[in-house]
């Protein structure tokens, strides 16, 4: 009978070691998997830094290539001649002044035809009058007793510049 118990402890014995084995290497696999995950986890992090990195060395690339053609648009406006002044013909200048005279806002299509008739460009023609309106206006603030947009007044404004 002693010989049954023995042999039946040592039945439990075995099997209270297989089960502490069972559990020890239920263990380890949930230990590996979770290492596995961590790994996986460190994997991921540093390809989105490898990115992250990638778009910053491109986005500093781009940077240096625009700065680079800012340079070159600056170095060929550099060596490109200066636009000369432009002077108004006495013809022209007699031109526009009597016009102003008459009309100190002509519309964009009389503006058209002036410049057509003169030879001169449209933003020529308009920058005339908006400068001569200007210099009117000016005239009228520094002489107080002047008549606005009277005949001698637009005459004065002209016979300086």
């Amino acid at each position: 009978m002693e010989e049954k118990k023995e042999k039946r402890v040592m039945e439990k014995e075995m099997m209270l070691e297989e089960e502490e084995l069972e559990e020890e290497m239920e263990v380890e696999e949930e230990m590996e998997e979770v290492e596995e995950e961590e790994m996986e986890e460190v994997e991921e992090e540093e390809m989105e830094v490898e990115v992250v990195e990638k778009m910053e060395m491109e986005e500093e690339e781009m940077e240096v290539k625009e700065e680079n053609e800012e340079q070159e648009q600056q170095k060929e406006r550099a060596l490109q001649p200066k636009k000369q002044r432009l002077v108004f013909t006495d013809l022209q200048r007699r031109t526009l002044i009597a016009i102003f005279k008459e009309n100190k806002r002509p519309s964009k299509e009389m503006q058209v035809t002036i410049s057509q008739q003169l030879g001169l460009e449209l933003n020529t023609v308009s920058n005339f009058f908006m400068n001569a309106r200007r210099r009117c206006m000016n005239r009228w603030a520094e002489e107080p007793g002047a008549a606005p947009g009277g005949p001698a007044g637009a005459a004065a404004t002209f016979s300086k510049a």
